[in-house]
């Protein structure tokens, strides 16, 4: 929980409006996971409006880390699906960061990584998710 909280002061300190756009979907992570869902599902649906606008303040990668956050499994597939669509650069980190849990076992999810160029390393997904906390045993 400790870690989740360092996330959120120092996300919440950045004044650079840039900076706080590139950071967002960890924020709203952090959120969810610290047990502050009303506030990540306000920033989902803040994200999603802006990425509505097209105004280039939210990418479709965050948004899937946001509602991958908040337990929204299958919004989170649609907007990663989006992401390979728009050619997010959020995608180039997605095979590296543990907290996409138990998605790593979905085919959708294996599929997208085969797409950018990244292949399936079960074994490296195994020890990702036995890292990440809250997450169960890969089925």
């Amino acid at each position: 929980m400790e870690q989740y909280q360092t996330v959120i002061t120092r996300g919440e300190a950045l004044s650079d409006p840039h900076i706080y756009y590139m950071f967002r979907g960890w924020l709203v992570y952090a959120y969810a996971k610290a047990g502050q869902t009303d506030k990540a599902l306000q920033m989902i649906a803040e994200m999603k409006q802006s990425y509505q606008k097209k105004d280039g303040c939210a990418k479709a990668g965050d948004i899937a880390l946001a509602c991958h956050g908040v337990g929204q499994e299958e919004e989170a597939l649609q907007w990663l699906e989006q992401a390979y669509q728009d050619r997010d650069v959020y995608l180039a980190q997605l095979a590296h960061r543990t907290p996409w849990g138990q998605l790593h076992w979905d085919p959708r999810f294996q599929d997208i990584l085969r797409r950018i160029g990244v292949p399936v390393q079960l074994e490296y997904m195994r020890k990702a998710l036995e890292r990440t906390p809250t997450t169960g045993t890969p089925p």
